[in-house]
């Protein structure tokens, strides 16, 4: 199994192309993806905060942030809209824009501040310890924030038994958290501090084509006595 800073280096996470170029809207787009209208959800953070801010991690090319902020200009609130992504290869933009680009994995990336709206649209396919990402995430919500994101709890498992997948199950329900198992969308609102009980081990990143046809990286655990 790898850790995390030898997955960094794996042709499995380098070479990932699920999000580089996908847009925000139609076909192959981030609202397809997660099954939410994301410029109407910042909106509306707008309208009842008089401001809002979006992180999206494993952002790729930034082409849907890009994309997002003309449309927030068009409607007079970018202003208002803070936008970052953060991948391991982010776009180099010659011209100045509203979004800020940083170039960082999404394990560790310092954040600064809380988020409107948290997204990672088929990013976490390619995490190691995605259930450490997913509380680092909720933890950074605001208090009606969303966070949006892509997840086969197939690929959290523990070694020899379910245990992995069953406590993460059960976490989300205790938690009030909705992930449906059929369009493998997580979504989560408010601030939440997660209790999975488990410790990452390492990760796999040779178990082949996930549910999305491309090739993932599973994720062991075990149950954390300590907790």
């Amino acid at each position: 199994m790898l850790d995390e800073q030898q997955l960094l280096q794996s042709e499995v996470v380098a070479n990932a192309a699920m999000n580089r170029g996908r847009g925000l809207q139609g076909v192959n787009s981030y609202e397809k993806e997660l099954r939410e209208e994301l410029i109407q959800l910042l909106g509306r953070q707008v309208d009842q905060h008089g401001k809002a801010s979006w992180l999206d991690l494993c952002c790729g090319e930034g082409r849907a942030l890009l994309e997002a902020a003309k449309l927030l200009e068009a409607q007079a609130v970018l202003d208002r809209v803070s936008i970052t992504g953060v991948d391991l290869h982010p776009p180099r933009m010659r011209e100045r824009t509203a979004v800020q680009f940083v170039e960082s994995s999404a394990q560790a990336w310092d954040a600064d501040g809380e988020f409107s709206l948290i997204t990672c649209v088929h990013g976490l396919h390619y995490i190691g310890d995605k259930l450490g990402l997913i509380s680092q995430m909720a933890s950074l919500l605001t208090p009606d924030g969303v966070l949006l994101a892509n997840l086969d709890l197939a690929d959290i498992a523990s070694p020899d038994s379910k245990i992995a997948t069953s406590r993460a199950a059960a976490e989300f329900r205790r938690a009030g958290i909705d992930y449906n198992r059929r369009t493998k969308v997580l979504r989560i609102v408010g601030t939440q501090r997660l209790a999975f009980g488990l410790r990452f081990l390492g990760a796999d990143d040779q178990v082949g084509p996930n549910y999305t046809g491309q090739p993932g990286v599973r994720s062991y655990y075990e149950v954390d006595e300590s907790k």
